[in-house]
């Protein structure tokens, strides 16, 4: 890895702080529509279902007869 040089944490922080918003806005666009509704409508829900499977959502393709890997 280069050297970057001196690194300012909490510059850092500030500019994932800033940028995670339009990143999970982009990311969340590519899903589903079905999916995107059910983060916006309950995202704790949506974490808990992703914390306890990880695959919960490719699992909830298949039930609803889309198959393949979401995310390959």
């Amino acid at each position: 890895m280069p050297y970057f040089g001196t690194v300012d944490a909490d510059e850092i922080k500030l500019w994932i702080r800033c940028n995670a918003p339009r990143w999970m806005r982009e990311t969340l666009a590519r899903y589903p529509q079905w999916v995107q509704q059910e983060i916006y409508a309950d995202p704790d829900r949506a974490l808990r279902e992703l914390d306890n499977n990880p695959r919960w959502i490719n699992e909830e393709l298949r039930a609803r007869g889309v198959f393949g890997d979401f995310f390959v």
